[in-house]
């Protein structure tokens, strides 16, 4: 039996967006929530996506309970982290039928419908999809504690860590001299010494952790490391 309805689900970590369409493609109704992001606060994802399915039904003038009858895709910021994945998934929704997905993941495929694309999602996280082949690869999109370069979270902590180094005078910046919209950061004396002795220590400790493993060895233990990584990378 096919479902009545379909909802989509596009969930970030500043808010959420869902839409309801009827069997023959026509919009029941639209609403926006708070934040979704299933890897940083499960609970309150969860609770905003049920609040935002129900409001984008009650936009069209439909109640709640016709959620029953709603096939729906949950595109969702953190849907890679599978412990948080789970979790959603484990929860008592009360769809017709669910699939979850990275956000990443739908942004590509509605931009791109299958065909050979690329996307670059990027707000308060960030990850980037190619589409080659009709089979999806993702880059970053593993939260802004390691990852989400250039998103709007790692642009801010890397201006606080920078103004950070500045107070502790490691850097120093100044406005440029042909363009006041740019500041140009450079390493002090003090920031230059104090990478010296970083280097130094890691090196030691480098030279100390490979110290008698023989080259050939070590050499076949990266390959395989590269090799696991690779793996790791296809299988998401």
């Amino acid at each position: 039996m096919t479902a009545a309805y379909f909802l989509g689900i596009d969930g970030g970590g500043t808010n959420c967006r869902a839409r309801v369409r009827d069997a023959d493609g026509r919009l029941i109704g639209e609403a926006t929530g708070g934040p979704s992001n299933i890897a940083t606060d499960p609970v309150e994802a969860i609770a905003n996506i049920a609040k935002v399915s129900e409001a984008a039904l009650l936009k069209g003038g439909l109640p709640a309970s016709r959620l029953a009858q709603c096939s729906a895709c949950f595109g969702l910021a953190g849907a890679n982290m599978a412990g948080a994945s789970e979790r959603v998934l484990s929860h008592s929704w009360p769809f017709r039928k669910l699939r979850l997905e990275h956000d990443g993941i739908i942004a590509c495929v509605g931009a791109h419908a299958g065909e050979y694309g690329a996307i670059a999602s990027i707000g308060t996280g960030a990850v980037y999809v190619v589409s080659i082949g009709g089979k999806l690869q993702t880059f970053g999109g593993w939260g802004f504690v390691l990852s989400d370069q250039g998103s709007g979270a790692d642009l801010g902590r890397e201006a606080l860590r920078r103004s950070l180094y500045a107070r502790d005078g490691l850097i120093e910046r100044r406005q440029s001299a042909t363009d006041r919209r740019v500041t140009i950061n450079t390493i002090t004396p003090k920031g230059t010494t104090v990478i010296r002795d970083i280097m130094a220590i890691t090196n030691e400790l480098r030279a100390e952790l490979l110290d008698d493993i023989e080259p050939e060895k070590l050499a076949t233990t990266i390959e395989t490391l590269s090799l696991i990584l690779r793996r790791l990378d296809e299988m998401r």
